[in-house]
């Protein structure tokens, strides 16, 4: 599937993606050791467990990256000149091994170049969720969409 172009889009269109993810701890330990985020003492990832579980959380890059990677396939795919900024990065709750997440996305602002008539920044917020409707990690990423030409 691809993005569409500037003139497609509609301020209040929502996508509800269909791709879901079930975490893994394998998740974990590939997003701590790409991003060399890895805890310095077991100590600090104990401090870290939820309080009514006893659980770790898995490290919060993850969702992120989760939640900027699953829409790009029907937003801006074949279709975006470049991704501008990521905006107002939120993760009001922590994500454990077997959570299940999928993401939403909402156009919530559009704006034409005025210099370059062939494209326009589109602002979408993305928010994912959890099994239990929790939100996880939520984002406006703006990209610079081409006309149709």
């Amino acid at each position: 599937m691809a993005g569409k172009f500037f003139e497609e889009w509609r301020v209040g269109e929502r996508i509800s993606h269909r791709a879901r993810h079930t975490v893994a701890e394998s998740d974990d330990v590939e997003i701590k050791s790409i991003s060399h985020l890895l805890p310095p003492l077991l100590k600090l990832e104990v401090q870290g467990a939820d309080a009514q579980t006893g659980r770790l959380p898995i490290n919060r890059t993850f969702a992120l990256a989760f939640t900027i990677g699953v829409p790009i396939d029907v937003t801006t795919l074949g279709v975006s000149v470049s991704r501008t900024s990521y905006e107002q990065v939120k993760m009001p709750s922590p994500v454990f091994v077997d959570d299940v997440l999928s993401v939403e996305t909402e156009v919530v602002e559009m704006t034409r170049y005025r210099a370059r008539f062939n494209a326009g920044n589109v602002t979408f917020k993305h928010v994912t969720k959890n099994q239990r409707g929790d939100v996880v990690c939520e984002c406006l990423a703006i990209s610079n969409i081409k006309s149709r030409p």
